[in-house]
């Protein structure tokens, strides 16, 4: 499961709690300065993007050295 969600500075506390009520996880948050993206909220330009990628999934931030 991937979970994609775009917020702006106001509905980011909004956005951070139902990601822990829904799926009992933390999100990655990440800054953002794309001015084609609006907050899911309130279709305001969106200032960070909340995801969570299924553990198995490539992401590009996490590289594993383990082997």
């Amino acid at each position: 499961m991937n979970k994609k969600l775009y917020t702006c500075e106001e509905h980011i506390e909004i956005a951070l709690d139902e990601f822990v009520d829904q799926l009992t996880l933390a999100p990655e948050m990440e800054k953002i300065t794309s001015p084609n993206e609006k907050c899911f909220f309130c279709q305001q330009q969106a200032r960070y993007l909340l995801s969570i990628c299924e553990e198995g999934e490539s992401d590009a931030h996490s590289t594993d050295h383990s082997r």
